[in-house]
């Protein structure tokens, strides 16, 4: 017996199993069921603030006085400014409500339902309209649910598109990667050629002498002179055979005169005698005038190339044009066969000289014309070219390399699906502007009066962690007069579709789009859950969201 008054006593001294403290009238005002307990009077009538920071008499609960530093004394007052006051709300979601609201004579309808709030003060102001608020709210968050779940589809498709997208980068991205490495030896190897051309042009200039066209043009004076010495031998050579011809001559004429059909012995005996005569007969020559050469000099002069080919290789660097047109116009003094000699060697340089782009093949002799010191062989011109075309190739390549690795390593949100979106145009007009925005780039105001644009700014990134509350950044727009840079946010909910529902200005050149899109809608299973598949008590946000956190009756 004395067991089950145990008991009894037991479950009397416990609220929370009561059914008094199940009740609305058996805690304060203001309080919801789940700190019940933290509000039932001591043993002594007193209650302890929720901070621990004093006890006051439990009458002085509600009484319209703030004792608590943290509120928790005047849970059903507006005595404390940091107080709470907990709508009940039968019949919708329950809510919280700032103390500062209570007893203020104004029905606050989008939190408090119920009218609880001004009951207490002005009975019977604010009549209890959750059934029909609540019922609004079911029929709008059944809405919000259809929504999403046809935004979810789409997004499904989004991100099988972004994948997509992504995997087009990685391959560009490992074949530019491989490009890149044949252009860099490619480059390599170019430069490795251009540095030999350069040094056996160099090589060759220093062998046949410094000094630019003017070393060229004294080279060509020296070889000129050396010729000019080979025509007066070849000439005084030519005198000689005169003379023997004229011998020759006079000997076959005397043959011709003494010559007897009858009898012709003695003259033919008297002509062969008079050949062998000239024959054994020395010839003097002349003494060798200065600058004549023997015939084996001549010889050596003709035989004489690599010194030529020096001087030719010269004047493809330096495109001295000039000197070919004295070498051609000395022709007219010469002997038939030193002209030859000389037209044959002005063609081959000049073709020479052609080959390698230094002058056109067309181009007639003339004594006009100017020389370059600072102009290079055609091979050299070539193989520079060549290099730095590649070096532009290779930097090209290097760059693509970089923007694809900056592709990859860029953001895209969840999932990675706003990369399906990045480049799309959406566009609203309000009053006199079309604002046009290049999703993840840029957004532009665009004047219907003029055409006059001015940038809003480019994209810098995003702002909210959760899917249902992206906005995207835009700004280092143009500065407005006598104001800051242009900037705008673009506010995103779930839709099934993309679509602008308004712009405004909040603050002077700081613009707000609202559009509703999938690509922030979260899969339906998670509207009301926690994402693990466990069911959590939820509420319904300003703006008409499932949310968790939401306390109970």
């Amino acid at each position: 017996m004395r067991f089950f008054s145990l008991v009894l006593t037991f479950l009397l001294s416990t609220p929370s199993l009561t059914s008094a403290a199940d009740t609305p009238a058996s805690r304060p005002r203001g309080v919801p069921k789940s700190r019940a307990s933290l509000y039932l009077p001591s043993p002594d009538d007193t209650f302890t603030c929720l901070d621990k920071s004093k006890t006051i008499p439990f009458s002085r609960v509600n009484d319209d006085y703030c004792d608590c530093p943290d509120g928790s004394d005047e849970p059903g007052t507006s005595a404390c400014e940091n107080g709470k006051f907990h709508c009940m709300n039968r019949g919708h979601v329950p809510a919280w409500l700032s103390s500062s609201r209570v007893g203020d004579g104004i029905c606050d309808y989008d939190l408090c339902c119920d009218g609880s709030d001004e009951e207490w003060r002005f009975p019977g102001l604010c009549p209890d309209l959750c059934a029909e608020i609540g019922k609004t709210a079911r029929e709008a968050e059944r809405e919000k649910r259809r929504i999403n779940a046809q935004g979810w589809a789409e997004r499904e498709k989004l991100v099988r598109e972004a994948a997509r997208k992504r995997a087009e980068v990685d391959h560009k991205l490992q074949e530019t990667r491989a490009k890149l490495t044949a252009a860099r030896d490619t480059e390599s190897r170019l430069k490795q050629n251009l540095d030999e051309i350069l040094a056996r042009e160099a090589t060759i200039a220093k062998r046949v002498g410094t000094g630019g066209a003017a070393a060229v043009a004294q080279k060509a004076r020296e070889r000129i002179a050396r010729y000019r010495d080979a025509i007066h031998s070849l000439r005084a050579d030519l005198d000689i055979q005169r003379e023997r011809t004229e011998i020759l001559e006079g000997i076959l004429e005397d043959l011709a005169k003494g010559y007897n059909p009858n009898n012709q012995d003695m003259a033919v005996k008297a002509a062969v005698v008079g050949w062998s005569e000239l024959k054994t007969a020395p010839i003097l020559a002349p003494p060798p005038s200065k600058g004549e050469m023997s015939q084996a000099e001549i010889r050596d002069l003709l035989e004489e190339e690599d010194d030529l080919g020096d001087v030719i290789e010269l004047l493809e660097m330096h495109q001295v044009e000039e000197t070919l047109s004295l070498l051609w116009k000395i022709g007219a003094y010469l002997p038939e066969p030193v002209t030859q000699y000389l037209t044959v060697a002005y063609h081959s340089i000049r073709a020479t000289l052609h080959e390698y782009g230094i002058i056109p093949l067309s181009s007639s002799p003339s004594s006009s014309g100017s020389t370059s010191d600072a102009a290079t062989s055609k091979a050299a011109a070539e193989a520079r070219a060549a290099h730095t075309s590649a070096s532009q190739q290779t930097r090209d390549l290097s760059a693509q390399l970089d923007r694809a690795q900056s592709d990859l390593d860029t953001d895209f949100g969840p999932d990675g699906v706003w990369r399906a979106l990045k480049g799309v145009k959406i566009e609203a007009v309000v009053g006199g502007y079309t604002y046009e925005v290049t999703l993840l780039e840029k957004a532009t105001q665009i004047s219907k009066r003029d055409g006059g644009r001015s940038s809003l700014g480019t994209f810098s990134g995003f702002e909210g962690g959760d899917d249902d509350k992206v906005v995207l950044v835009y700004d280092r727009g143009a500065k407005c007069w006598n104001g800051p840079e242009r900037s705008m946010k673009i506010y995103v909910e779930c839709g099934a579709e993309m679509e602008v529902l308004g712009v405004v200005e909040p603050e002077k050149c700081e613009y707000a789009m609202r559009v509703r899109g999938p690509v922030v809608c979260v899969k339906p299973s998670e509207r009301s859950g926690n994402g693990k598949g466990e069911k959590v008590e939820v509420g319904v946000d300003e703006r008409g969201w499932l949310v968790p956190g939401r306390d109970e009756l």
